[in-house]
């Protein structure tokens, strides 16, 4: 069975690199899907994204990092997905996720598998880390060691 772990990833965190890590685990193939919205301004562009999970994720064979744009549900049935992942951090990420799922679901047929975060990174979450690294605070605890420079360059 294929999934995908959608998200714009931005950047890659510790918490994004547990549910791969635990998803990859579970499926034959699994695409880490970097989601580009036209909508919003991105400091690290999505292919530098698609370089830092591949440089943290060599070693899992049975992932593949791809880019997209548009419906989640209309790029997981271009690559023959049954599942989507989705780490939850907490009761309003579940409560919020519910509701995608609910909506995928009815769009695709295409279901939705939760992965709870750990506690010791559930505070962990994209746009904290981007705010404590723009502010120049120590990102350190929070990203994989082999990017975290790349971060910082990327937005400087």
């Amino acid at each position: 069975m294929k999934a995908m772990f959608p998200g714009s990833f931005h950047p890659p965190t510790l918490g994004h690199m547990d549910i791969i890590r635990r998803a990859a685990g579970m499926f034959e193939k699994l695409y880490v899907a970097i989601l580009i919205n036209q909508e919003k301004q991105y400091l690290i562009s999505a292919d530098a994204r698609k370089a830092m999970f591949e440089k943290c994720l060599g070693d899992l064979d049975n992932v593949e990092v791809v880019t997209g744009t548009g419906l989640t549900v209309d790029l997981a049935r271009q690559l023959g997905c049954d599942f989507l992942v989705r780490g939850v951090r907490d009761a309003s990420d579940y409560a919020y996720e519910l509701k995608l799922a609910d909506i995928n679901r009815t769009l695709s047929g295409v279901d939705t598998l939760f992965l709870p975060a750990r506690p010791e990174i559930s505070s962990v979450a994209s746009s904290i880390v981007m705010d404590i690294a723009r502010h120049g605070g120590d990102i350190s605890p929070f990203v994989p060691t082999e990017i975290k420079d790349d971060i910082l360059s990327a937005i400087k």
